[in-house]
């Protein structure tokens, strides 16, 4: 099976990191990642690519209306279905939530995976990082709110 994925950022190195024997993956991106997977640089909201594939993983994202549009669009032309890789932030009444669920409703009948809260040691910047390395300094540990919201994990290779 051909995969392609876009972008490269921490969901597409850890789909990379994280494929199955057997199949065949290309990154499409700006950006390389310092990862030993087959490349292709292309900026997907100036131009589509001609490339036979069977299913794509999209993670990149411009964080523009204008960009993700034209993203998605060009991503048309590859003819195969689309996972959509969104966020849980999706559901907040903020700008990235708000762009988020746009780039949901462009890909209407592709499937959106909506990712929460995930860890791992390419995504060192979350709450239980934070509450380590204030502990590891002697500090105290600080907690955003009442400290009362309960919030679950996922490591990044079980949600690869």
């Amino acid at each position: 099976m051909k995969v392609l994925i876009t972008g490269s950022g921490f969901v597409a190195k850890a789909l990379i990191q994280n494929v199955p024997e057997g199949m065949e993956v290309t990154l499409a991106s700006r950006h390389k990642p310092n990862l030993d997977v087959n490349f292709i640089q292309n900026d997907w909201a100036e131009r589509p690519l001609s490339l036979k594939t069977d299913v794509v993983f999209h993670t990149a994202w411009a964080n523009d209306r204008y960009k993700d549009a034209a993203m998605i669009d060009n991503l048309k032309y590859l003819n195969c279905p689309v996972i959509f890789c969104s966020s849980g932030s999706a559901i907040e009444e903020s700008d990235y939530g708000y762009l988020k669920r746009f780039c949901e409703f462009l890909l209407k009948g592709h499937t959106i995976a909506r990712l929460y809260s995930f860890i791992g040691p390419d995504l060192l910047r979350h709450a239980p990082f934070e509450f380590i390395k204030e502990g590891l300094s002697g500090g105290p540990i600080t907690i955003k709110g009442t400290g009362e919201t309960l919030r679950s994990y996922l490591y990044q290779d079980e949600m690869a």
